[in-house]
């Protein structure tokens, strides 16, 4: 593209330079003319100017009749001054005509003749070639800078993209503990391990969460069902007798199993989007002080001190109030467990925005990092020791989760260890 235009910039210069030379030789015929020259005294002085020309100039009259002609052509070619042929034919001269032009009045004409190849001097066709030489050279060049560059850059992308490569095939093959590496150049193939990464990480905790799940399924269900299995079997083999205090023994069993199973079935509805809200004009005060009545007797056990602080006169909104009643029995039920005695649970509720805002804050163990991202799994428990001992299959935070999305609202934690923990609900109103 370079090399057309750099032919077109010449072809542009030689019709310009052309022209130029053409009309001075009409200018110098025209005044001589006017001042009383005769046609073949001006032909002499044109000779003057044409000596180092390669031109034909023909002079005519009025009428059109040749006066005279003045041709250059041949003389150049024989002084081969150009080093070429001097086989050129007059077919090859291109030839203009100026009419000659005195006052008003047309008194003859000029035509002004030249070979395209007789143009241009040797300085003029070596600093053409040269530049066209030196352009190919540039891109040549060009491209192989640009070739070079190309294998460098490429290694240094493909290169991560491999590693990546091979990172997510190790992950596909179970190891999740793999990582890739995340200190390159490229920000896109940065961000693409980063991502990798936390699929790896995301992975290895949901593969961990399984085989806790797994693990705590079956203890849920073979603590009641030993002591069921070891009742029964003592009852049939008359170690002991049936009587009201083991068979008591036995239903809290069976109720035990109960629940855990009307949990699941709840979280199940919950993850299977089959969970239906029967919304209703709710007093949220009075819901909220009905749950901590039915908790009175567990914080007069442990000495707790339960506030709760209403900011507005009244606040009602449109939710489902028994599954709202729900989740704060699970936020109020967690505060009692893991608060120690003397301890102090708020509860705060208001309208942010446009929203119902309700806090349950305590000054329990607190929950730590590691464990806060996990809490809202099924039967993920901090301490399962503790969780055992004080009840719960883990299942009570994974339903409050789900009626709160149900909802169309978010629930948050914020915890510290030893020092407390808050939930914050938040239902759009």
């Amino acid at each position: 593209m370079t090399n057309a235009l750099t032919s077109r910039s010449f072809e542009r210069y030689k019709t310009n330079t052309t022209q130029e030379m053409n009309e001075n030789y009409l200018t110098v015929v025209e005044d001589m003319l006017s001042e009383g020259y005769s046609f073949q005294s001006v032909r002499r002085i044109i000779l003057s100017y044409v000596r180092q020309d390669p031109v034909v100039i023909r002079l005519y009259n009025a009428s059109d009749q040749m006066e005279w002609e003045i041709n250059r052509l041949t003389t150049h070619h024989m002084g081969q001054e150009r080093g070429r042929s001097p086989n050129t034919t007059e077919e090859e001269v291109s030839v203009s005509r100026y009419s000659i032009v005195l006052g008003d009045r047309t008194i003859g004409y000029l035509d002004i003749g030249r070979r395209e190849s007789f143009f241009l001097t040797e300085g003029d066709l070596a600093f053409k070639e040269g530049l066209q030489k030196g352009l190919i050279w540039v891109v040549m060049a060009s491209l192989l800078t640009t070739a070079i560059l190309a294998v460098i850059f490429s290694n240094e992308i493909s290169r991560p993209i491999l590693t990546i490569k091979e990172a997510a095939e190790r992950i596909q093959k179970g190891d999740y503990k793999v990582r890739a590496d995340e200190s390159v150049d490229v920000s896109e193939i940065a961000d693409l391990a980063e991502a990798i990464n936390l699929l790896s990480s995301d992975l290895q905790a949901q593969e961990m969460l399984r085989l806790r799940l797994t693990s705590d399924i079956s203890h849920e269900l073979r603590t009641p069902l030993n002591v069921l299995h070891n009742q029964l079997e003592a009852f049939m083999d008359g170690v002991i007798q049936p009587t009201n205090d083991r068979l008591e023994q036995c239903l809290e069993e069976v109720i035990r199993l109960t629940a855990l199973s009307e949990d699941l079935e709840k979280l199940t509805d919950i993850t299977q989007y089959k969970l239906k809200l029967n919304k209703e004009k709710t007093d949220i005060h009075r819901l909220i002080a009905d749950v901590v009545d039915g908790f009175e007797k567990g914080l007069e056990e442990k000495k707790l001190e339960c506030q709760i602080l209403l900011e507005n006169k009244s606040i009602f909104a449109n939710v489902d109030k028994h599954k709202i009643r729900q989740v704060m029995i699970n936020l109020l039920s967690n505060a009692i467990k893991y608060t120690p005695e003397k301890g102090n649970i708020q509860i705060r509720a208001t309208i942010c925005g446009n929203a119902l805002s309700i806090e349950v804050r305590d000054t329990g163990i607190g929950i730590s990092k590691e464990d806060l991202k996990y809490i809202f799994e099924r039967f993920y428990r901090a301490e399962n020791s503790r969780s055992r001992e004080t009840g719960g299959a883990g299942l009570g935070l994974a339903i409050t989760k789900g009626i709160v999305e149900a909802h169309g609202g978010r629930i948050q934690v914020e915890s510290t260890v030893g020092v407390g923990t808050c939930f914050s609900v938040h239902i759009p109103l």
